[in-house]
């Protein structure tokens, strides 16, 4: 986090002021929730409604693929493209947040064409629904008005492991994450990453139980 010293303006009040309360509101967040999804998307969409045009949360399936569970917008006209990516939810390995599952670390990019990949499946089109098959020429219509994006991947980890990936993205024109952007992103990436520990935690001892029960 940026170091203040003396006095603060009110640009750097508003910037702390800010950044605690986006905090203290997705601890509350992770605290209340009882599944996965709703943690998930909790936190994904309190994040487009103060940081963000784009948020989404990748975890790893059972053959270590990561693949996209959650993803929420601040913009209406992107909806379309949301759907398309529910039904095409693996991140390729050159994906730059597949850079971060591997590594654990932060990654912040300009200029970016978003969202990666999706031109490739709007060409192929082979598992797109049958309520979205006429839809391609408009999202990239959508697109194509879009700015390049700036785009943050923070992993989200828990007893020193990486449990998922929180990706956030923006696209007004020039548009970019600071060094406080990712601070404050990872600080929620570690929280998320224990309350879905806690949640697993939970769900695994609640399974034990419910088979010893049956045992006696």
């Amino acid at each position: 986090m940026r170091k203040y010293s003396g006095t603060l303006d009110s640009g750097e009040q508003k910037e702390l002021l800010a950044f605690a309360k986006l905090l203290a509101d997705a601890s509350a967040r992770l605290a209340m929730a009882t599944t996965e999804s709703q943690l998930l998307s909790d936190l994904a969409e309190l994040l487009v409604t103060r940081v963000a045009d784009w948020c989404s949360v990748l975890l790893p399936d059972a053959d270590g693929r990561l693949r996209r569970v959650v993803g929420h917008t601040s913009d209406p006209a992107l909806e379309p493209i949301t759907e398309v990516l529910r039904h095409h939810p693996f991140v390729s390995a050159d994906d730059f947040r597949s850079a971060t599952w591997q590594t654990g670390r932060a990654a912040r990019l300009t200029d970016l064409r978003w969202p990666p990949g999706l031109t490739d499946v709007l060409d192929s089109a082979r598992d797109v629904p049958d309520s979205l098959r006429d839809v391609p020429d408009s999202l990239r219509d959508v697109l194509d008005s879009l700015p390049r994006a700036a785009a943050l991947a923070v992993p989200q980890r828990s007893r020193d492991q990486n449990l998922g990936i929180l990706s956030l993205f923006r696209f007004s024109p020039g548009a970019r994450f600071s060094r406080e952007d990712e601070l404050v992103a990872t600080d929620l990436g570690w929280r998320a990453g224990a309350a879905l520990d806690q949640l697993r935690t939970l769900a695994e001892r609640t399974r034990i139980a419910a088979l010893l029960q049956e045992s006696l």
